[in-house]
């Protein structure tokens, strides 16, 4: 039993598990206690036992609740807040209606949530909830398994999950007794799902492209895949993310639309959870029947029917697939403008993965986008991603013959940039999106700055010009010897990024003195120090919209930055000979007068357009750096000045301006 690998698909709404039957050559969804393939990502603790329900029960409680002492203490959407400061927390409007019902306190900048359990105040961090909930699902599995020895599993997260994030859910599964042999992309597991599904009635094509969508209760990813079958190469080409748009979106619009339509004046928990429960339930009618859908409430003695039909529910999802649309052109826009000969026609297939899928708007909306009929591939929306996880276990484990994908090279891509801030508080992308996992980058510095003991290197993510607007990751030092002995631009700085089949990174730098082979070379070395405290939230698709239409802007202003710098450090070097120059010049008080005038007001003039530098085009700022460098000279050296040499002796210096 210990070549059982499990695929867990650890979701914001919805959790499952499954395996590989090594025997039936077939994935296996384990059922939870209650006999269901997927269990509602959600925790209740009593308030007045030392009871902690998850899943099913919890998700009965919080519809059919009528107290509010028990919405406090069920929570749901904890994935949401992985890897989320407080500071993130409190800015964010969306994330905070997510959890309007539950306590939450700052700690060093850290969400934590207040529960009374078992009569008490309790405290839990994000972490520590996220860590239950993982150890609920490796209850199920020890229910279907009780001899299992190690638990091997594939962890699926969001394609934007960054660094940190995936690092904590692998910090938390492993915390409890799993053995995570790979953190797997969730467009990337459900590809896999999808080519080990043809597999069977055969491949039409030796490769196409698919587009996958993965639109769950709470989230929606998209990734672009070239599938080679010849080689069995399958590579992703390009991802985006919204972690704010999914199911529940739907859910809320119905919600609110049946507000509007019952004569009902106070909206009390027990009236709005009715109402939630009726919209989920009127959601998935309507994802399987054309016609019209109607529910009853009842109050008093009154029954209140509403009627919602096709018409009216595409009208209220139209923001939904309005994002949805940009999301589709973000994907697709993006690895044309890397790929040109790439088209949309070229897009064989279009795999739907999570069950907001099922809406029937959703092929519409493609085969309006895409102007052609979508083949039918026949997986479970809501299980396609565990599949998939499964089976990347059962490709590590060798437990899939070559016939069957045993030789399946599976390529992933990472979703955003990392990089490293440098002078002007640019970012320097060291490896750019959409880059092949696993991979390796390096790039080398000078030191900035003279005679330093170390360096602290920054590392970010994002696809902007600066690192203000981008994710701070990790903060490292680099300690050396040569950084003391050695002035400003003499050491080399080589910053190495290594990122594995997790999309986990891992950052080194080393300081050397010369490119030569042949001089003496010193290194010093340091891992990256992963920084837990800086936990940031990523939306790839608000990344990627921001990274573009900032894009000209931030490209002038890099530009300006980089000629400000220029211009700043041709400021202090010519001050410096000035002033060197100005004490040995023979006194002659007109003369002297009028040079310190001269040169005081163009050091003036200059370091007032330094300070004011955006107020300047690239085009300007050029021009004033080459006007500064000839006024200078001029003055100094056009003459006739008189010098002393070292030994006293009296020189005449004269010129032209250059």
């Amino acid at each position: 039993m210990n070549s059982l690998v499990i695929g867990c698909d650890f979701g914001t709404t919805t959790s499952i598990i499954s395996w590989f039957n090594t025997v039936t050559k077939k994935v296996e969804i384990i059922p939870n206690n209650e006999g269901n393939f997927t269990s509602p990502t959600a925790i209740y603790f009593s308030k007045d036992s030392n009871e902690i329900l998850y899943g099913d029960i919890v998700k009965d409680l919080l519809n059919s609740s009528n107290n509010s002492n028990y919405l406090e203490n069920i929570i749901t959407n904890i994935k949401r807040l992985i890897g989320i400061s407080y500071t993130k927390f409190e800015s964010d409007s969306n994330l905070q209606s997510c959890f309007n019902r539950n306590t939450i306190i700052n700690k060093n900048d850290k969400i934590i949530f207040k529960i009374t359990f078992n009569n008490e105040i309790v405290e839990y961090s994000v972490e520590d909830l996220v860590k239950l909930y993982l150890n609920y699902l490796k209850s199920i599995i020890l229910n279907k398994f009780p001899d299992l020895n190690e638990l091997n599993s594939c962890l699926t997260v969001p394609a934007y999950f960054n660094d940190t994030q995936r690092i904590i859910i692998k910090s938390c599964a492993e915390s409890i007794g799993f053995n995570v042999l790979r953190i797997l992309n969730e467009p990337t597991s459900a590809a896999l799902c999808y080519t080990h599904s043809i597999s069977s009635r055969g491949k039409e094509t030796p490769q196409e492209y698919i587009l996958v969508i993965d639109c769950g209760g709470g989230t929606t990813d998209l990734s672009l895949l070239h599938l080679d079958y010849t080689e069995t190469l399958y590579e992703v080409k390009n991802t985006a993310g919204d972690n704010f748009l999914g199911g529940e979106d739907i859910t809320n619009a119905l919600s609110e639309y049946i507000k509007s339509k019952l004569k009902i004046k106070n909206f009390t928990p027990k009236i709005e959870s009715k109402i939630k429960k009726e919209a989920e339930s009127i959601k998935k009618q309507l994802s399987f029947t054309d016609r019209s859908v109607r529910c009853v409430f009842e109050f008093g003695d009154q029954d209140q029917i509403v009627e919602i039909s096709q018409i009216q529910f595409k009208e209220l999802t139209k923001d939904f697939f309005r994002k949805l649309t940009n999301l589709i052109y973000y994907v697709l826009d993006g690895y044309i403008a890397t790929n040109p000969d790439f088209s949309f026609s070229q897009i064989n297939n279009f795999v739907f993965v999570g069950g907001s899928t099922r809406i029937p708007y959703f092929k519409t909306l493609f085969k309006e986008l895409f102007g052609k009929e979508l083949e039918t591939v026949i997986i479970d929306p809501d299980q396609a991603i565990s599949i998939g996880a499964s089976l990347q276990g059962a490709l590590i484990n060798g437990n899939i013959d070559i016939e069957d994908g045993g030789d399946t090279l599976l390529l992933d891509v990472m979703p955003l940039s990392i990089g490293i801030e440098t002078i002007g508080g640019l970012m320097i992308p060291i490896i750019s999106r959409n880059s092949m996992i696993p991979i390796t980058r390096m790039r080398e510095f000078t030191n900035s700055d003279q005679f330093e003991e170390s360096i602290t290197i920054n590392v970010f993510q994002g696809e902007r010009k600066f690192v203000k607007d981008n994710q701070l990751l990790a903060t490292f030092e680099l300690t050396s010897e040569l950084l003391a002995r050695y002035d400003k631009e003499e050491v080399l700085i080589k910053i190495t990024f290594e990122v594995d089949l997790n999309s986990i990174i891992t950052a080194k730098a080393t300081a050397r003195l010369s490119e030569s082979e042949n001089e003496n070379q010193i290194e010093s070395e340091i891992k990256i120090e992963k920084n837990q405290d800086i936990l940031l939230n990523t939306n790839l698709d608000d990344i990627l919209f921001n990274a573009e239409m900032n894009k000209l802007l931030d490209s002038e202003l890099a530009s300006k930055t980089l000629i400000k710098l220029e211009l700043y450090d041709s400021f202090k070097y010519l001050l410096a000979i000035f002033h060197e120059k100005r004490e040995r010049i023979i006194k002659d008080s007109e003369q002297d007068s009028f040079l310190e005038s001269e040169l005081n007001n163009l050091f003036n003039k200059t370091f007032n357009v330094i300070n004011d530098f955006q107020d300047y085009t690239y085009t300007e700022l050029k021009t004033i750096k080459e006007t500064f460098e000839n006024e200078f000279h001029y003055i100094i050296f056009a003459g006739p000045l008189i010098f002393k040499d070292s030994d006293g002796m009296i020189l005449e210096r004269g010129g032209s301006a250059i």
